[in-house]
């Protein structure tokens, strides 16, 4: 695809005094080298997306929008080149309707420059560089090669029974946490001054978690459909409390995910992992994610909520990632499954001193100990890897967890007690649990 720009944007361009001619409409096969002259390159932004077998509230995965305001181009080996683009709206670009453009100019020294070119077609002189012919280099959303938690954001804790055991919990933070893209592929001096798309993939996978109770018991021909090819089960606030004996407001939920595929550092360059430090990441509170906190560890209060696709819905009762809350990370290659695990916890004032009459204290809120635990069908194979999202945890029959709750005593548990206790990825002592029917969620996009 050719693309030209306007002829205003040109004059404009144009008034800036260089040393080199303008060699924009000739063409030079070679792949390794370009004649002195002036080039300049409108780039379309092509995010790619992947098939989406979509879900009822959520439909979440990578979709093909560049959300971010500026695109960086970085050096595959200096890491002190990062030249800021800043993109704008492109009605002729066929891909998401956003683009970037530049001047790259080499003088007859064999000296490289590229300049940015703003939406009005001006030079945006502070972003000039000097750029090595003899480099390879890449785009990206993020500012630096290399992404880095930050340091508040690891956690590295002991275990409560073994001090000398530690483990890693990481926060998210949506500073750091974001969804990074990054070209496809890296580029010569050659293809920069190429008019292509800029095809985009993310240097990060994406996670929606899932923690979900729903009434098997109900499963009905949905009454919306006249096809009779849909069904639907139903678990509203009032059965809940009949099964449970208690209100869903009172119940909490929090899902583990990690281990060694979460690492703390990663270069883009060269797109693997350099991190020394693999924890676990949690559910985490949607408006604290918001509002830019450290996000993670407190358990959730239960919602109304619905699940399902177009053949069976359910609405129901739990957790499942509010869009926008979701979990993005770098992934390291390892060889090891993914584990994910769901807490359950009910709350009772009279057990949390520090509590309030209708609310949990926050010592409560972020402790492990008591919860009723399971861990993700481990037959389940999830190895992630970047420029995929993930939907991942458990649909639970309401009257086998029941079962479970009372079978492992219930509100009276205490620790020690137990003959089902182990330990959560916290180390702290939980109760353990499997559900025979458990639905494994395990939804690549």
């Amino acid at each position: 695809m050719k693309r030209h720009l306007t002829l205003i944007s040109v004059l404009i361009i144009c008034l800036a005094v260089t040393s080199c001619t303008d060699n924009s409409t000739k063409d030079y096969n070679s792949k390794e080298w370009i004649e002195p002259g002036e080039y300049y390159i409108e780039m379309g932004l092509d995010a790619q997306k992947a098939a989406t077998k979509g879900v009822v509230e959520n439909n979440d995965d990578f979709d093909n929008e560049y959300t971010p305001d500026y695109i960086y181009l970085h050096s595959t080996t200096d890491d002190n080149l990062a030249v800021k683009f800043p993109v704008y709206e492109c009605d002729e670009c066929p891909t998401n309707g956003k683009a970037i453009r530049y001047r790259i100019c080499k003088f007859d020294d064999g000296i490289v420059k590229i300049t940015p070119i703003d939406s009005d077609g001006n030079y945006v002189q502070d972003e000039m560089k000097e750029i090595n012919e003899e480099e390879t280099f890449y785009f990206s959303s993020w500012s630096t090669n290399d992404w880095q938690l930050e340091k508040e954001q690891i956690d590295e804790r002991q275990e409560i029974n073994d001090p000398s055991q530690t483990y890693n919990f990481f926060y998210r933070k949506n500073n750091v946490n974001q969804e990074i893209y990054r070209s496809k592929n890296n580029f010569t001096i050659s293809t920069l001054r190429d008019n292509n798309d800029l095809v985009l993939v993310r240097a990060c996978a994406g996670f929606s978690l899932v923690g979900f109770f729903y009434d098997e018991s109900t499963l009905t021909e949905d009454p919306y459909d006249e096809t009779g090819e849909s069904y639907v089960t139903n678990l509203g606030a009032d059965d809940f409390k009949t099964i449970m004996g208690s209100p869903y407001s009172e119940w909490y939920i929090k899902i583990y995910i990690g281990d060694a595929q979460f690492t703390n550092s990663y270069d883009l360059a060269e797109q693997k992992s350099t991190g020394t430090e693999t924890g676990y990441y949690s559910s985490g509170d949607n408006k604290v994610f918001e509002e830019g906190q450290l996000t993670g560890q407190e358990f959730l209060p239960l919602r109304l909520r619905k699940y399902g696709d177009k053949s069976l819905t359910h609405n129901g009762i739990g957790y499942f990632t509010y869009k926008g809350n979701n979990l993005f990370t770098p992934i390291a290659e390892s060889d090891q499954k993914l584990n994910i695990y769901i807490l359950i916890k009910h709350w009772n004032s009279n057990d949390d001193p520090h509590g309030t009459a209708d609310h949990p204290s926050e010592e409560w809120l972020n402790s492990d100990i008591g919860a009723l635990q399971t861990k993700v069908n481990e037959s389940i194979s999830l190895s992630p890897v970047n420029n995929i999202f993930y939907t991942a945890g458990l649909l639970m029959d309401i009257h086998q967890f029941k079962a479970a709750w009372d079978a492992s005593g219930g509100d009276n548990w205490q620790e020690g007690t137990s003959t089902v206790s182990t330990k959560s990825p916290s180390g702290a002592t939980v109760r353990e649990f499997t559900l025979k029917d458990a639905k494994v969620i395990c939804d690549v996009y």
